[in-house]
């Protein structure tokens, strides 16, 4: 699924500034649901299951929070960091929540194939009426008009001349790829200490919980400064959350380090829709989001399988955790290197009282504003 996603991601994103949000995630949805269903008829071929997850990992794609996201930076001209924030926060973690109690509920009664099944049409029930509810927002009425806000900003290519692509990539991709073999391997890191299960699993939904919570806080902290530089310091405190995990056996400890893992991971998903749209502008919001978010899923898919060849050869996780630390460490490096958000500058037309227009340059920014 990470493999097909960093392809994926990209197109979907294409797709959705090219012929809207709405109408490539209705067939997202659908495909989706439709992908999640199938998985039902799962046997002990390698090839089918393999192929039928790729399948799921594509449809995926064009339903997820990369779409999601840009009918807020055309909606709203405040607060978007912290609306930002909600709709991927909130809305994956009810997810996380809610969706393990349904799946054991239909496997218990009626076996695992029922459960995919169910899980399809969940998917479709929910999102489905969600999705025909999403609205391009309106053009202004009449007076000056200074540009739509769909074509305001730089395109893919022009995206990737700038500096600011490339360290965003960079930075995602080493601080989501390592924060998720954390994640993946918490549990069993803990128990392998001796630490009882129930605790482990308590340590790592404090992780979850926090990641949550934080990507409201530095959303809400973007809305408010000129530059994400700051983020960088959340990440160097995850590292001090690693340290308390990877060698801690009090329960405070291990909580308090579950809590800034959780910070740094917030800081890291939190941070990319917000300051996409204010370096790039919303013209091709969807697809350099996509492009970003594509690679970070791509190496999030491999860390853990590293993480794990690291424990099989040295029979601990000390290197792993070292390597982490590195990785956060090159990723709040290239935050600090971020610039400082400058307007984007789009050529556009006025409106003429005589009747006809003439062009001039507006900033993305006040593009926005004036919708």
């Amino acid at each position: 699924m990470a493999i097909v996603g960093v392809v994926g991601y990209p197109v979907a994103g294409r797709l959705a500034d090219r012929y809207g949000v709405r109408p490539v995630a209705l067939i997202g949805n659908a495909s989706f649901a439709l992908c999640v269903a199938g998985l039902a008829f799962s046997n002990g071929n390698r090839y089918l299951v393999y192929g039928l997850y790729a399948l799921v990992g594509l449809a995926g794609t064009l339903s997820s929070c990369v779409l999601l996201m840009k009918p807020i930076s055309l909606w709203f001209t405040r607060h978007q960091g912290l609306l930002f924030a909600l709709t991927g926060a909130f809305g994956i973690n009810i997810g996380i929540a809610v969706l393990p109690f349904l799946v054991k509920a239909i496997t218990a009664n009626y076996g695992w194939r029922a459960a995919y099944a169910g899980l399809g049409a969940f998917t479709f029930a929910v999102g489905c009426p969600a999705m025909i509810l999403l609205r391009d927002p309106p053009r202004a009425a009449a007076g000056l008009i200074l540009s739509d806000a769909t074509t305001t900003g730089l395109t893919v290519r022009e995206a990737r001349r700038r500096p600011e692509f490339w360290l965003l990539m960079f930075s995602v991709a080493l601080g989501a790829g390592s924060l998720s073999a954390m994640l993946t391997h918490m549990i069993p890191m803990l128990t392998d200490r001796g630490i009882a299960l129930t605790f482990a699993t308590s340590v790592f939904a404090t992780t979850a919980l926090c990641n949550a919570s934080w990507q409201i806080v530095i959303g809400a902290m973007l809305d408010r400064t000129r530059s994400p530089r700051f983020a960088g310091a959340f990440l160097i405190t995850a590292i001090a959350g690693l340290a308390l995990i990877g060698s801690a056996t009090g329960p405070a400890w291990l909580i308090g380090g579950a809590a800034l893992v959780g910070i740094g991971s917030g800081t890291e998903y939190g941070l990319l829709p917000c300051v996409i749209q204010r370096y790039f502008g919303v013209r091709a919001f969807s697809a350099i989001y996509g492009s970003i978010f594509g690679v970070s899923i791509l190496v999030s898919g491999f860390t853990p399988i590293l993480m794990g060849l690291t424990f099989d050869m040295r029979g601990n996780y000390a290197l792993a955790l070292v390597l982490i630390a590195v990785a956060l460490l090159c990723s709040a490096i290239l935050i600090f290197l971020l610039p400082v958000y400058r307007p984007v500058l789009v050529a556009s037309e006025e409106i003429d009282p005589s009747g006809g227009t003439k062009p001039f340059i507006a900033s993305g920014l006040a593009a926005r504003s004036a919708h």
